[in-house]
């Protein structure tokens, strides 16, 4: 089995690959990393994440979660994220993703890094894994932030993230 090549190394400056020798031996099969220790206390991502790869990868794709609660349309309340990179390279025309916007084994962590940072930045909301999420998103965009209940619930549970993760 192929794993991945990273050691202590800074990723796209926001998070920081923990050991993957020292993470093994807490999360068989996985990469977990924290952030670097100049970003905001007050971040999203504050707890960290998680990507567990199958025994199979690179011909599976890995899992990711994130360890911080977040209100995002495209994240699962346990941290899980939903975008098609990670997912199973199968040919299902009712998903609306074309075979090519799924898993490959030419994937790697930097591009799932990249895929998931851009996702933070402009959720799929025909898509989503919190369709509650994903409906208050759009009403708050469609207004061009004059709906503040998407902006109140963040905050909210943002405050609430911060005084305890989710977990792994």
């Amino acid at each position: 089995m192929r794993r991945p090549s990273i050691e202590k190394s800074e990723v796209l400056g926001l998070f920081y690959v923990l050991d993957l020798n020292e993470t093994a031996r807490k999360h068989r099969n996985g990469l977990s990393w924290e952030n670097p220790s100049d970003l905001e206390e007050s971040a999203a991502t504050r707890a960290g994440a998680h990507i567990k790869f199958p025994i199979d990868y690179p011909y599976s794709p890995p899992t990711f979660r994130f360890l911080t609660k977040m209100w995002h349309p495209n994240i699962y309340e346990n941290g899980d994220v939903c975008i098609s990179i990670l997912h199973p390279p199968v040919d299902d025309p009712q998903s609306g993703e074309l075979p090519s916007e799924r898993w490959n084994p030419t994937q790697n962590v930097r591009t799932i890094l990249l895929s998931v940072i851009s996702l933070l930045n402009e959720p799929n909301t025909f898509s989503p894994a919190n369709v509650d999420a994903s409906v208050m998103f759009r009403k708050w965009r469609d207004s061009k932030g004059k709906d503040k209940e998407y902006a109140e619930i963040i905050s909210l549970i943002w405050h609430d993230a911060l005084q305890k993760p989710i977990g792994c």
